[in-house]
């Protein structure tokens, strides 16, 4: 029997907000660039995605003192433009060796067509999965349910297609 996970907007679950906290420490330690905004109002958060994007001194002190993103905005080089990125947190807890839980959300968000970062925590202390854009799809098992599949070209070419980091 699959379990099914709510992600419905009218509950914003706590690990959604701990994912989005996650990846932000995460990539601010790459120094990246990922800004995930806060509150997450629904499961499709955005991100803004700054290639190259170096860190000053006084960003990187006050990241390492208070946790503030080094994001200056007036100081990003107009080069860097921010690119919106879709992204999907999903609940996988409940999944087995086979098989992803079935996903409760209204409307089903195309993957295929709409490209997102696609996050999974399954439940698993120190491990989150994240999946990027256009690797994997979302299939309809009843109205406003689904389950998560890898795309059929991933599947068959599985480098790379999954980048693991500690949840805390």
């Amino acid at each position: 029997m699959s379990s099914t996970n709510n992600t419905s907007a009218a509950a914003v679950p706590e690990y959604r907000k701990k994912v989005v906290k996650t990846m932000n420490e995460q990539e601010a330690k790459k120094k990246e660039g990922i800004n995930l905004l806060i509150p997450q109002p629904s499961p499709h958060g955005h991100a803004r995605m700054y290639h190259d994007y170096k860190w000053t001194n006084a960003e990187r002190n006050r990241f390492n003192s208070d946790g503030t993103l080094p994001f200056n905005f007036d100081n990003v080089p107009p080069n860097l433009a921010p690119t919106p990125i879709g992204m999907w947190i999903f609940d996988g807890r409940g999944s087995t060796d086979t098989s992803m839980p079935e996903i409760e959300v209204d409307p089903v968000p195309d993957l295929e067509r709409n490209k997102a970062i696609v996050v999974v925590d399954f439940g698993i202390p120190e491990y989150l999965c994240m999946i990027p854009p256009g690797l994997c799809r979302l299939v309809a098992t009843t109205p406003g349910k689904a389950r998560l599949a890898m795309n059929a070209f991933t599947a068959s070419h599985p480098n790379g297609t999954q980048e693991h980091f500690p949840a805390e």
